[in-house]
């Protein structure tokens, strides 16, 4: 753990992590920058971004780490954040970092339902603190030796929260908000063919990715806003995780409708 002492009053943050999803602009926002950068900020620290995914600033990995090392030496953060989505930023940059003595290392993980076999557990060691929203896999950093591993969880942004509307006034009789992937638009071409009017936003549906600022007025002009738990390579139980939707949703005003998830009886009442 480091040695040093941060001044939480003028305390800066540079945020490692992608813009976009994937690094591709026509994928939409990243939950992480629309959510953590403006967070951060409003608390009242000072907060800058370090893009980690676009291959058109950084052709390669090395040009990457490299340019980082140099926006680490220039910006002079008190903290480094990262969000990790695979090796982007090598472990000898992270010992580089490390070296100066002055910045304190966290990384937020994202999927470690999956990602922990193949990311986390490996770059963890390099970090002063890595956070992880699956409680079962706190065992499995304990057993890879990883003390700074810390349970978290997806919320909903503090900038989005709205009232309720009635279902007269809403525009949407049911949305979902989020990219279309494994057995997602099965589920939605059948409620559709049942005649329910479900509208999809994000990467893969015909209405394409929406700004952010437009998610929480979707969410909160729904009558039924869907979530699905279903995980990516998911290794969890029944391969369900909570996401981010399920917090956003209530936080933006609107009608949640999901699956179960493991954890989910921790943070709602069932």
């Amino acid at each position: 753990m480091p040695s040093f002492i941060i001044n939480y009053h003028s305390m800066k943050i540079l945020c490692g992590l992608s813009r976009y999803q994937f690094g591709i602009e026509e994928r939409g926002e990243t939950t992480e920058y629309v959510a953590f950068l403006p967070a951060l900020a409003r608390l009242g620290y000072e907060v800058a971004h370090f893009e980690t995914c676009d291959p058109s600033q950084y052709p390669t990995y090395g040009h990457l780490n490299h340019a980082l090392l140099a926006e680490v030496k220039r910006f002079r953060p008190d903290i480094l954040l990262t969000v990790q989505r695979d090796y982007e930023i090598w472990i000898e940059t992270l010992v580089r970092i490390r070296e100066l003595g002055n910045v304190a290392l966290i990384t937020w993980t994202t999927d470690d339902s999956f990602k922990f076999k193949r990311v986390s557990k490996f770059i963890g060691p390099y970090y002063d603190a890595i956070s992880t929203t699956y409680e079962y896999r706190l065992a499995d950093y304990k057993r890879a030796g990883i003390e700074g591993s810390f349970l978290t969880q997806w919320a909903a942004n503090a900038h989005w929260l709205n009232r309720p509307k009635l279902a007269r006034d809403c525009q949407y009789a049911v949305s979902f908000v989020g990219s279309s992937y494994g057995g997602r638009a099965e589920i939605v071409r059948k409620l559709q063919a049942g005649g329910i009017d479900v509208q999809c936003f994000g990467y893969g549906w015909p209405n394409g990715p929406i700004p952010a600022e437009q998610i929480p007025y979707i969410m909160n002009n729904s009558v039924i806003s869907l979530n699905f738990c279903s995980g990516f390579m998911s290794d969890g139980s029944n391969g369900r995780q909570i996401k981010a939707r399920t917090f956003e949703v209530p936080g933006a005003g609107g009608f949640l409708l999901t699956d179960t998830a493991p954890g989910l009886d921790n943070v709602y009442q069932i």
